[in-house]
């Protein structure tokens, strides 16, 4: 019983840098309920930092993450894109749809938002990328005991004898995938665009016993999901 308890806490101190729970910093503006809030502008996901050069969909893949989960996540308001924005103001204005580019239409949506919109919703990549702490050779002295036959007196016994030897742990490199994001939620409505609510996720993740390293691509789609989540459960 005492092995098989061992056995299951070298399993989870193994397994623990993998599985890193987020630390998490929050923002929310006195009285705000966050439920109250009709309707959302949700603008593509922002980056504060470089983008790894060795993930080559990086930037595809999360925004594609980042918006299936403002759709499908359980928002507390309506979510609204800047292309249904622009349409709407269009449509109001009673006037014809432009050929705009995602950037123009990102921009026109978020002039516009004060006028359709409770608050907009941003996402900033702020940290990403790999981190790697080298471990030089090691060499440490150990004993083992063998057994070797002495003449005791008029017959010969076995007796052990230590005997010391060297042991060396090679070099090694370990290796974690770290991260952070932040979301706010801004008043448009307001000439400085004052923050609501803001979250911060942070995290990082390394070699579990069964699995290596997430890939940063994986590891902020995580985190951004983990945000919007924690921002949901907020009233």
């Amino acid at each position: 019983m005492k092995r098989i308890l061992v056995l299951i806490l070298l399993l989870l101190a193994f397994t623990a840098p993998a599985c890193a729970k987020p630390s998490v910093d929050e923002f929310r503006r006195e009285g705000l309920d966050i439920a109250r809030l009709g309707t959302v502008l949700v603008m593509p996901v922002k980056y504060a930092v470089s983008a790894p050069a060795s993930e080559a969909f990086f930037d595809e893949a999360v925004s594609q993450k980042w918006r299936e989960i403002t759709a499908q996540t359980k928002l507390p308001f309506l979510v609204k894109t800047p292309r249904e924005i622009v349409e709407r103001h269009n449509f109001v204005k009673g006037t014809a749809s432009a050929d705009l580019s995602a950037q123009q239409t990102e921009a026109e949506a978020a002039s516009l938002a004060g006028q359709y919109v409770e608050a907009v919703l941003t996402a900033t990549v702020t940290k990403c990328g790999v981190s790697t702490v080298h471990h030089p050779e090691e060499v440490t002295w150990d004993t083992r005991y063998e057994k070797r036959s002495v003449w005791v007196r008029d017959h010969w016994e076995d007796r052990e004898f230590p005997v010391p030897y060297q042991r060396v742990n090679p070099a090694w490199d370990e290796t974690s995938t770290v991260g952070a994001v932040k979301l706010e939620l801004r008043d448009p409505r307001t000439p400085d665009n004052t923050l609501l609510y803001g979250v911060s996720a942070a995290a990082e993740a390394g070699d579990g016993f069964f699995s290596s390293a997430p890939t940063v691509t994986k590891h902020i789609c995580n985190l951004l999901e983990y945000a919007v989540k924690t921002m949901a459960k907020k009233k």
